[in-house]
């Protein structure tokens, strides 16, 4: 039987924390807490790259949103298909 696809999200592991910077040593801790086991001798597939930025400004802005007059209306639809196992 084979697992279930797992996708978790790691932040990136400090240089000189307990991983010393290394991603897969950081995903087995986590899955590890996460289902209390690790799965031996099986590949890990990244499938996704997110990037978080922080920007620093001399001043923050704060603008007032007007209540809503009435319900939201769509601005578009698109249309999208699953592809399901056989």
């Amino acid at each position: 039987m084979l697992a279930p696809p797992c996708s978790m999200m790691i932040l990136q592991p400090a240089a000189n924390g307990p991983h010393k910077g290394d991603f897969g040593a950081a995903f087995e801790q986590e899955y590890r807490r996460e289902f209390g086991f690790t799965l031996q001798g099986r590949a890990k597939l990244i499938d996704d790259i997110r990037v978080r930025a922080v920007g620093l400004g001399a001043e923050m802005h704060q603008f007032q949103i007007p209540p809503a007059t009435g319900p939201a209306e769509p601005v578009g639809y698109s249309d999208c298909f699953f592809e399901v196992p056989a």
